[in-house]
């Protein structure tokens, strides 16, 4: 069987996962309004691309953005859907100080690894089956020998009981993943609220 990080969390939740990659839109349809899920995938690809050692400022983090249109990473309504001060504030953030100067740094880490079903499954009948757990890693970045897994989150509200423990979950499995894929263990696993300024350390 094949699962999402992402999908493990809404199945301990009973809850549906709205995927962030989606098929192109219809041409006729791409000029309106972004939904909040594209919204979130565009500060998702902003987060990704730009050079944070050009965005310790407002200015220099628009000059980015644009750097991002201009090079075709970003469209133009993906880039008016970013608000450059929730990127200057992730830099002023203890967390993105410690990203900043990071001996290591990884976006968008991609992970495909076979763990044992009830591993990830509280069910018994999966006794001796094994699952594909696949995913996307925001961001992690290593200093001074320790790990720091960073999920960037666009919630309008602060999450809280039940999607803030689906989120939880999602961050195990990247922890596990992680350490299957570089043999090392996570040590601080961070929920960035974007909209917020602030994170969460699960």
């Amino acid at each position: 069987s094949k699962l999402t990080a992402t999908r493990l969390g809404s199945i301990k939740q009973k809850e549906v996962q709205v995927l962030r990659k989606r098929p192109p839109r219809p041409s006729f349809i791409r000029e309106k309004a972004l939904t909040p899920a594209e919204r979130g995938t565009a500060l998702h690809m902003a987060m990704q691309f730009v050079d944070f050692t050009r965005c310790a400022t407002l200015d220099g983090a628009k000059e980015e953005l644009s750097r991002l249109y201009n090079e075709k990473f970003l469209t133009k309504a993906q880039v008016e859907s970013i608000s450059p001060e929730h990127i200057t504030a992730f830099l002023s953030s203890d967390i993105g100080r410690a990203m900043e100067t990071a001996d290591k740094l990884e976006r968008e880490f991609k992970f495909s690894v076979l763990l044992p079903a009830t591993e990830l499954l509280d069910e018994a009948e999966l006794e001796g089956e094994e699952i594909l757990l696949q995913g996307v890693i925001d961001m992690y970045f290593e200093k001074d020998g320790e790990i720091t897994i960073v999920d960037f989150k666009t919630d309008r509200r602060p999450p809280e009981g039940e999607l803030l423990a689906k989120y939880t979950e999602q961050l195990h499995a990247y922890r596990r993943a992680l350490f299957e894929m570089t043999g090392k263990t996570a040590s601080k696993l961070v929920l960035y609220l974007v909209p917020h300024g602030r994170y969460i350390e699960v």
